[in-house]
């Protein structure tokens, strides 16, 4: 039996987590980040892989961090023939990328080398790609600059935003995983050198990345919020309040306003027209401080006509 550390955290780990574990021909032993305190009443809820691994009664282990030596300690006593990143959320060092008898292997969420880094699926939809896909590449000292040992791209639907993009992505992970590992077996996959030349780069999202300049064109500013749903979300200013919106529209051009960005031009049932550098956005959902998601309509009533985004 192949024996396979998997290290992942969030929720888009689970697919790849499952698949492995489902699977037969693998003894999985997991390792994930401990919960942190959250909320008013700093209460710990365990994360998504941990909650996973204890229903499944799988070997499991929550360190702070992999520089300890009592951690390269116990990496090496149980012996892996592979260890498996999956937004596991910690760097991998030297001495551990040398502890398994046959490789170290990482799920990366982009087609590598295109967005390397932190956050490839909200850097896509940023940027209004129209395809990305999943790469599976050894791990080596640098930040997703492995050898590609198998990828297979997907397609970045109209209506996607990061968090359905993620689902989808996190399922064809699990697939190209388990291709992945079986080619390795059968010696049938030659690992692939990444083009650094080629290469670009997804950030950390930072909270001040959403906010919106109503100058830009309302595809650019429809392509912030997607990417940035649900975390840290796009937001404009009411009255001086902060805005969070979750989802908009674009408008046809032959249905645009003459008026200056930032305008409401009108109302409608599903949400409310802005005017844009170029086109009317149809803003839908969004959120005011302390209080819940909802129609941005009924949060504007009596705006229309006013500068009130901006």
């Amino acid at each position: 039996m192949i024996r396979i550390i998997f290290m992942g955290t969030p929720d888009f780990s689970l697919p790849s987590l499952h698949s492995l574990v489902k699977n037969k021909s693998y003894e999985v032993i997991v390792f994930t980040r401990p919960a942190k305190p959250k909320g008013r009443g700093l209460e710990i809820e365990p994360l998504p892989v941990e909650v996973f691994a204890k229903e499944k009664k799988l070997p499991l282990y929550t360190p702070p961090n992999l520089k300890d030596e009592s951690l390269i300690a116990l990496l090496k006593k149980l012996s892996p023939d592979y260890i498996i990143t999956c937004a596991y959320g910690l760097f991998l060092p030297k001495t551990i990328l040398q502890i398994p008898k046959k490789t170290c292997i990482n799920i990366h969420p982009s087609l590598l080398p295109k967005y390397r880094g932190a956050a490839p699926i909200n850097w896509a939809l940023i940027n209004g790609d129209k395809e990305t896909g999943t790469t599976i590449m050894f791990m080596d000292e640098g930040m997703d600059t492995g050898d590609i040992l198998f990828q297979k791209k997907l397609e970045i639907l109209p209506l996607d935003n990061a968090e359905t993009l993620g689902s989808r992505l996190s399922s064809l992970s699990a697939e190209c995983l388990i291709e992945t590992l079986e080619g390795l077996e059968k010696k049938s996959i030659k690992p692939l050198p990444q083009d650094n030349t080629k290469a670009t780069f997804a950030p950390l999202l930072k909270k001040e990345l959403g906010k919106i300049d109503w100058s830009e064109s309302a595809e650019k500013i429809h392509n912030l919020i997607r990417g940035l749903y649900p975390w840290p979300a796009s937001y404009t200013l009411l009255d001086g309040v902060v805005l969070k919106i979750f989802s908009s529209e674009i408008i046809p051009s032959s249905l645009t306003s003459k008026k200056s960005p930032g305008i409401i031009t009108s109302e409608k049932d599903e949400g409310i027209l802005v005017s844009t550098g170029k086109d009317i956005l149809l803003i839908k959902e969004a959120q005011l401080p302390n209080k819940k998601r909802m129609n941005i309509s009924q949060i504007l009533k009596g705006y229309r006509g006013k500068k009130i985004l901006g």
